[in-house]
């Protein structure tokens, strides 16, 4: 089921620029071309997927929260282009986003 949806979103998603720096990136047990791309930031950090790919999961890494920091989104943008993180915080964190190959 998960793959039919990734090749899904694969076939239909636009391209996009590279604007970020790729972390790590292969291809799977399935042959499926991926891409984990990092951004770090304060408040509000856009991941955007490289060129040729789409993005399908995502997440953030901020080890100097405290009690009163809150995480008030953490969500991917609806054309798959991307994903974006916002931390109510000063301190630096970094947003992460998994990104395949688009075969469309």
């Amino acid at each position: 089921m998960a793959q039919g949806f990734v090749d899904g979103a694969a076939k239909t998603a636009g391209k996009v620029r590279d604007t970020a720096h790729v972390a790590l990136g292969g291809k799977n047990g399935s042959g499926l071309e991926y891409r984990i791309v990092e951004v770090e930031g304060t408040q509000r950090v856009e991941v955007k997927a490289p060129e040729g790919f789409i993005v399908t999961g995502g997440g953030w890494n901020a080890p100097s929260m405290n009690e009163t920091d809150s995480v008030k989104r953490n969500c991917p943008h609806p054309d798959g282009a991307g994903w974006t993180v916002h931390i109510d915080t000063h301190y630096p964190f970094t947003a992460y986003a998994v990104c395949v190959r688009d075969d469309g």
